[in-house]
């Protein structure tokens, strides 16, 4: 990745501690800052629990204590419909889990976003094409008719 602008002294926060640091502008989806190699050297000694995902660094002789995100699996927060839109927008999302509670049991279904899903708009000849052939993405609702060279895979009685 090229970086072409830089913050010199820009001022950021996490977990209640203040920094200011060197920034180079990148690029990137997902992410609101990466801290780099030259921010870890500045920082060093540096302690890391990867296990327990926790970091201590030494800044301006003071040591700080940093808590990484914790999976946590026993809950699964529900998020809006525009919060979606926006992570589909960005290209934050490739997988969907939609839970449905039908008839007392819920049901989970996987479904991969289409990757026209994360784009705004689609080239007018792409669109063109696919309004014009759009009987092909149809789903089928019948076997389809007899030809002359139809294939058959032969089955074995009672197996």
């Amino acid at each position: 990745m090229l970086c072409d602008q830089m913050v010199p002294k820009l001022k950021w926060c996490i977990q209640g501690q203040e920094f200011c640091s060197g920034a180079k502008v990148l690029s990137i989806k997902c992410y609101d800052l990466i801290v780099g190699e030259d921010w870890l050297e500045d920082c060093s000694p540096m302690w890391i629990d990867y296990k327990t995902k926790k970091m201590k660094c030494t800044v301006e002789g003071k040591i700080i204590e940093l808590q990484g995100v914790l999976d946590d699996q026993t809950k699964c927060t529900q998020i809006s419909a525009p919060k979606l839109k926006g992570l589909l927008k960005h290209g934050a999302v490739s997988h969907c889990i939609q839970m449905i509670l039908s008839s007392m049991q819920l049901v989970a279904t996987l479904e991969e976003i289409p990757v026209s899903a994360h784009n705004e708009v689609l080239p007018t000849e792409v669109e063109e094409l696919l309004q014009q052939y759009n009987h092909l993405f149809a789903k089928p609702t019948c076997l389809p008719p007899a030809r002359s060279a139809d294939h058959t895979i032969p089955l074995v009685p009672g197996a």
